[in-house]
């Protein structure tokens, strides 16, 4: 991925420090082979198709688009046909130690769902206004003196928006209640315990159907498998850990389920790319991606 550039449309808290919030043309980005990184992205696709990875799953683009991602996500972004759009790259001081409301925030369903995709589909009028949004940070990133409290304003908003966006399509994305009820309750069966029980067998016993049908209900409805899920869920608690505390890899391998911390630790890499411990230094560190 190419670095961070003197013009590029930038702001830093400190003088010293790298850009905790800066936007760049999607097309001067090399996004070829995949990248990790310490800032959360949102991705805007104004034209163009190709195709984007990330972690476990991957997207088809043929039609302007919006994406959200977390950092250290394993990011994989190729063109197949004039892929045009912008990239905000913000840091988590920048935004996400403000007192934000939850759903907007940075462990909020944009960013950190794992029960759907990461990316909203636009229709025109909302590519223009998503366009539009974009465009006034731009701008107010390039005056000489770039106010914060503008930046978060513009940021806020254009999270508020694609949060009303992700509703709208939640919403609308399962025939009928039942469909809804099985997947909220799952999504709480998860969260509750997916720390402690790592098993299928205990999930399709507490929805109270067999595990099949639990499996084939999750990828119907979701695009994924339990144990997809499962994973992603364990990895996501793994980096917020990683990131909050610093507790030793042993620790937090038993505090998410697993006795055997070296397994614990080849598991993560196999999902992200990178050791437990690299992790944790590389996110410590001035490296920008």
């Amino acid at each position: 991925m190419s670095k961070i550039l003197d013009t590029d449309p930038q702001f830093s808290l400190f003088e010293t420090s790298d850009p905790d919030f800066y936007i760049k043309d999607l097309s001067d980005i090399c996004f070829q082979n995949p990248f990790y990184g310490k800032y959360h992205l949102i991705v805007l696709i104004f034209s163009g198709e190709g195709r984007i990875k990330y972690d476990l799953s991957e997207l088809k683009v043929s039609q302007p688009s919006v994406y959200f991602f977390s950092p250290y996500q394993m990011i994989t972004i190729k063109s197949l046909e004039k892929l045009q759009g912008k990239v905000i790259f913000f840091s988590i001081n920048f935004y996400c130690i403000e007192s934000n409301n939850f759903e907007i925030s940075c462990n909020g369903p944009l960013f950190n769902n794992i029960m759907y995709y990461s990316n909203i589909l636009l229709e025109i009028h909302q590519m223009d206004i998503f366009q539009n949004l974009f465009a006034e940070i731009t701008q107010e990133l390039k005056e000489k003196l770039p106010d914060r409290d503008i930046l978060l304003s513009y940021l806020k908003l254009l999270l508020l928006k694609s949060l009303r966006l992700k509703r709208e399509i939640t919403e609308n994305l399962y025939y009928n209640k039942e469909d809804r009820d099985f997947i909220n309750k799952f999504q709480v069966e998860l969260e509750e315990h997916f720390k402690s029980n790592h098993k299928i067998s205990y999930y399709a016993n507490q929805m109270n159907v067999n595990q099949s049908t639990l499996n084939l209900k999750l990828k119907e409805l979701l695009g994924k498998s339990f144990g997809r899920l499962l994973k992603e869920r364990i990895i996501l608690e793994a980096k917020r850990i990683l990131i909050g505390h610093d507790y030793k890899i042993q620790d937090i391998a038993f505090h998410l389920g697993y006795e055997d911390p070296f397994y614990f630790s080849r598991f993560f890499k196999k999902m992200t790319g990178i050791s437990p411990e690299k992790f944790r230094i590389v996110y410590f560190s001035k490296k920008s991606i």
